[in-house]
């Protein structure tokens, strides 16, 4: 069952194709759970599997798996991919010490951005 989703937008020739972002909601597997995210890149979709010790942890890793996945894409990195008519910010969490390249984004994310570099952002 899809819990949450998001629509980003990947600039192609001549048009913008949908990127849909998907997570799923966690399983209980007994000793621990599961999360399934998705991401609906144009050229295939991929869809992943993160484990947590409860349905919290195993959410927010798959969130912070989303975001590691879209910001070390090409689409990111060439600027081509779009949420809401900014090529920035996607909004999704990074993880913790995770070093990406975004320019805006201090007005979604809590922490610092730093490029691949580890530099931080100005």
């Amino acid at each position: 069952m899809v819990i949450l989703n998001r629509t980003l937008k990947i600039d192609a020739v001549g048009h913008q194709a949908e990127v849909p972002v998907k997570l799923y909601l966690p399983v209980n597997l007994g000793d621990h759970w599961q999360c399934e995210y998705e991401i609906g890149w144009p050229d295939s979709a991929r869809r992943r599997k993160v484990y947590g010790i409860d349905s919290v942890q195993c959410l927010l890793l798959a969130l912070n798996k989303v975001g590691a996945d879209i910001y070390t894409s090409e689409a990111h990195k060439s600027g081509k991919l779009i949420w809401e008519k900014r090529a920035t910010a996607m909004a999704f969490p990074c993880p913790q010490g995770f070093a990406i390249s975004m320019r805006a984004a201090t007005d979604f994310c809590d922490r610092p951005i730093c490029h691949p570099s580890g530099e931080r952002e100005p």
